[in-house]
């Protein structure tokens, strides 16, 4: 997973973060789409997790890795596998005046790893306008921001419970809602069809519902599927608020 990145600031805190993209994922659940990857520049994903680094890229997502929260995310098959090939410079800087053909016209996965509102909106656009992309899917936690209202143009508010989901419809988002195994599916949602419980219909790559232009009335809902709520994972305590967690 070399790839391709680009380096900005963090709209979250100003720190230097890296923005990089990638495709060929054996997620079967998102399929053949480019997947972005957002990462503190030049800190090592698991420091920044210890430390809290992670703030930069996550902002105050309730299940940030540094928080002990369940982020579906394993840091090893993807964010230290990116951050390594940029660090041993085999991935390239991106030119986006002359793009690789390989990521022209794909589907494009915002935030695989990181809130995608941490990348300034200005170069969302420019990447979006220089590979040629017409159909994207993406989340942010940031939604009660007022300064991220503008990135209802592409993402869903990514929510933790009916609340949620209530506040920020009212804020004009769509919406992506994780709940319990036991919960219900609220009014105007639609269970996830590249879901286990969807019956793993589709996947990301076609069903593309998970954005913020969809004309689709409703609005997807997914069961917990991070790492702590798939098996039991032992974590290392380091200090108040911080889970160590090699997996």
């Amino acid at each position: 997973m070399a790839g391709y990145y680009l380096r900005t600031r963090s709209q979250l805190d100003g720190k230097p973060i890296i923005l990089s993209l990638t495709v060929g994922s054996k997620n079967s659940k998102v399929g053949d789409v480019i997947q972005s990857w957002i990462l503190r520049d030049r800190v090592n994903p698991y420091n920044a997790i210890l430390k809290g680094g992670d703030k930069s890229i996550c902002g105050d997502c309730p299940r940030r890795h540094f928080s002990g929260g369940d982020c579906y995310v394993s840091m090893k098959r993807g964010p230290k596998a990116i951050w390594d090939s940029v660090k041993d410079k085999r991935a390239i800087i991106l030119n986006l005046q002359s793009p690789p053909k390989r990521l022209r016209g794909k589907v494009l996965r915002f935030g695989a790893y990181g809130d995608p509102v941490a990348v300034p909106l200005t170069m969302w656009k420019r990447i979006i306008s220089a590979l040629r992309i017409q159909q994207w899917v993406g989340y942010t936690h940031q939604w009660k921001d007022p300064k991220f209202q503008s990135y209802q143009q592409y993402l869903m508010a990514s929510c933790d419970s009916e609340s949620d989901r209530e506040e920020a419809k009212s804020k004009g988002w769509r919406t992506f809602r994780v709940r319990s195994a036991t919960g219900a599916v609220m009014l105007g949602e639609f269970i996830c069809p590249a879901s286990p419980e969807g019956g793993v219909r589709t996947n990301c790559q076609f069903c593309v519902l998970c954005n913020g232009l969809t004309t689709r009335a409703k609005d997807p809902v997914i069961i917990a599927h991070g790492f702590k709520n798939q098996k039991a994972l032992t974590a290392l305590r380091i200090g108040p608020g911080v889970a160590k967690m090699w997996y």
